[in-house]
């Protein structure tokens, strides 16, 4: 049928969208209003290196290189003159593993609000940009 699912989405248990966000390949991270880290995939764990348990609660900017850095990509999200204020698209930005690896990744994401219209934080879907690069790499030298 083309139209099965012409309803909404929320008609889905929870549970089969938690399981779809934890077992993705990207890295999804998702922060309370307060900036401190209230999700983290197997995708982030699998790139970044850190569990979830090493993670949770502590400040966002533990895995960005610096304050600042985590701070920009708020502020992209908080940008009223972009085409879709409260997100972000392929936004380009750094994590750091916990090797002390700088990446780079590109973090499409969106800030989440309560059932009052007030911020309750924010989610991000990073795409990890070593595996493109490297894919780039491999299509430049097989010319």
């Amino acid at each position: 049928h083309k139209h099965r699912f012409r309803g909404s989405m929320s008609a889905l248990p929870p549970i089969y969208f938690e399981r779809l966000l934890e077992d993705s390949p990207d890295i999804i991270v998702a922060v309370d209003r307060h900036g401190r880290i209230a999700f983290f995939n197997d995708g982030a764990h699998t790139a970044l290196g850190y569990k979830a348990s090493d993670v949770m609660g502590r400040p966002v900017e533990f895995i960005y290189p610096s304050i600042e850095e985590a701070r920009s990509v708020m502020a992209a999200m908080r940008d009223p003159a972009t085409d879709s204020p409260g997100k972000v698209r392929n936004f380009q930005t750094t994590f750091v593993t916990s090797e002390s690896e700088k990446i780079a990744v590109a973090i499409s994401g969106a800030l989440i609000y309560d059932d009052a219209g007030k911020e309750s934080g924010s989610i991000g879907f990073a795409k990890d940009l070593r595996e493109i690069h490297r894919q780039d790499q491999l299509a430049t030298l097989e010319e």
